[in-house]
């Protein structure tokens, strides 16, 4: 099935849209509930003020991705790498990450300095 050039109204549940490609699409408003996304590839994508609740991101890649003001709640960050980014004005409990980076830099430095005798 092909849509081209239509600004209808689209409901679909309990269908599959496997290997679909959506280009130079307006979702502006989607509501995607019990949605399978898995190995969905997204460039150029506007998530702004978007939602994700009861997620699955588990081996997801962000890369060149803008998250500027965004929030992370009640989730499971464990075993994240964070590489090459702008962490200014980033937090963690209310702990500064580059606080967090500079004061454990401290740290490994105090402790490869070498006692006197």
């Amino acid at each position: 099935m092909e849509i081209k050039k239509t600004h209808d109204l689209l409901a679909v549940s309990h269908s599959s849209l496997a290997n679909s490609t959506f280009e130079e699409t307006n979702l502006s408003n989607v509501v995607m509930e019990n949605t399978n996304l898995a190995s969905a590839r997204m460039d150029g994508v506007n998530l702004s003020s978007a939602a994700l609740r009861d997620a699955c991101m588990a081996s997801a890649a962000f890369e060149s991705v803008n998250m500027a003001n965004a929030r992370v709640d009640n989730s499971n960050l464990s075993m994240v790498a964070i590489r090459n980014c702008e962490l200014a004005g980033m937090s963690i409990n209310g702990i500064l990450v580059t606080d967090m980076i500079a004061a454990y830099n401290q740290l490994g430095q105090a402790q490869t300095t070498t006692p006197c005798e």
